[in-house]
């Protein structure tokens, strides 16, 4: 019986002593294997890799290790990246006033550089909502030097840097600094609209620069010299008899119920009068004498409806362009109300709900009560230099210079849509 008991705790004894001595020398497997997929180097430890293994197993082989973007870095910390030119592509609000103020008309608001060496400056006229869109080509020299350059304005020199990638500092050859935040987008309401052309007509003849163009829905009308001469051309182009004014006419600037509404080349240029195609005078207009409001007139519209005579022209008490409304239908003609429109336009014309103003590149449409510009219309896409409006209803026609050439071409017209600046959708553009 004590041989038994003896035997019984050696045997004990021997199973405690290999269970238990994981430090007397014996490699004792890992209660639980890790999983790696090669066998562990340091198989004494139980929690991963000992601290000074020089090549430690990966402790989360499973989860993919982060890849550094920047590899070339040796120290962990990639190098601060810096804007370069290529950076200015992308929308920039001004927040200055007047910046860029030798290349835009009205208080610049925002400017677009695309990768092209194209730009467009955005502005808008807050008292009458006229917008404004420009093109300009720009180039940079060098790592700081900017050019400017545009057909109406010329070229300027600028200097840029960039204080991070959304401000840029740009400062005129004047000293005078402005500063550019950049955007995603261009706001809609300094988007200028564009026109989208439907036919056009092509005439041999040449146009006076100061007669309107007018159209009765059966042929268009214009001045051909000064003194002298109205063409009527037809929608397909033939050359109809022109009329031959009365001594004392000069300009047509409107039509009414087949009269012609003109200046006088015998008085002055704040008097109009209306005649017959027989040459007829049958009202005249003294805005000095009977309005009270002397205005030096350069264009002129009627409502098709009401009948009403609207004058622009600059007042000569102010000596700002202004928008005079005229009841003619009693005698003596009656000034209805005279509106300050501070917006140079060479041709008007009355749908019989809207005007529409054009100057030069820009057709615009103002409310013909409140004097606001509902819309303005971007006609350099186009490729033409407009140089008269007329409207009938819902129809819209621009009389142009014909290839430089001096002759007249008149195209109808219809609105397109918004712009989308320099190719870009004003709705989801990002700039950078």
């Amino acid at each position: 019986m004590t041989r038994c008991k003896k035997m019984t705790q050696l045997i004990s004894s021997t199973a405690l002593t290999l269970l238990f001595c994981g430090a007397c020398g014996v490699n004792v497997p890992d209660p639980q294997p890790e999983p790696f997929p090669n066998p562990d180097p340091d198989p004494i430890n139980t929690n991963g890799p000992d601290p000074v293994d020089p090549n430690p197993v990966d402790p989360d082989p499973v989860t993919p290790d982060p890849i550094d973007p920047d590899p070339i870095d040796t120290n962990g910390v990639d190098p601060v990246e810096e804007p370069g030119p290529a950076d200015l592509v992308g929308v920039w609000r001004l927040v200055e006033d007047l910046a860029f103020a030798n290349h835009v008309e009205y208080d610049a608001r925002y400017i677009q550089f695309a990768e092209d060496g194209a730009a467009m400056t955005f502005g808008r006229d807050e008292a009458t909502s006229v917008k404004e869109c420009n093109d300009i080509e720009y180039r940079i020299i060098g790592d700081t030097g900017l050019t400017f350059e545009s057909y109406e304005y010329g070229r300027e020199f600028l200097v840029y840097r960039f204080d991070g990638f959304d401000k840029v500092i740009v400062t005129n050859q004047r000293g005078v600094k402005y500063t550019l935040i950049r955007e995603e987008v261009v706001p809609i309401e300094y988007l200028c609209q564009t026109m989208e052309e439907l036919s056009r007509i092509d005439t041999e003849l040449e146009r006076n620069g100061f007669g309107d163009l007018e159209f009765d829905g059966e042929a268009f009308w214009f001045n051909t010299s000064p003194g002298a001469d109205i063409a009527m051309v037809s929608t397909v182009g033939v050359v109809g008899q022109s009329i031959t004014g009365p001594t004392g006419f000069q300009f047509m600037i409107a039509m009414q119920g087949g009269d012609i509404w003109t200046h006088d080349a015998n008085g002055s240029d704040e008097v109009v009068k209306r005649y017959t195609q027989a040459g007829v005078e049958v009202d005249s207009v003294d805005t000095r004498n009977e309005l009270g409001f002397e205005i030096n007139m350069q264009t002129a519209a009627v409502d098709p409806v009401t009948g009403e005579l609207f004058l622009f022209g600059k007042a000569s008490e102010t000596g700002r362009q202004s928008i005079v409304r005229v009841d003619t239908s009693v005698q003596p003609n009656r000034l209805i109300e005279a509106v300050e429109f501070e917006i140079y336009l060479n041709s008007l014309s009355h749908d019989g709900q809207y005007l529409w103003g054009l100057d030069d590149f820009r057709l615009i449409k103002i409310d013909s009560t409140t004097y606001e510009a509902v819309e303005t219309f971007n006609l350099k896409p186009i490729g033409f230099d407009s140089v008269r409006v007329a409207t009938l209803d819902e129809r819209i026609f621009v009389m142009m210079d014909s290839h430089g050439l001096g002759t007249v071409s008149i195209a109808e017209m219809k609105p397109s849509g918004a712009i989308a600046p320099l190719g870009l959708d004003h709705e989801s553009s990002i700039a950078h």
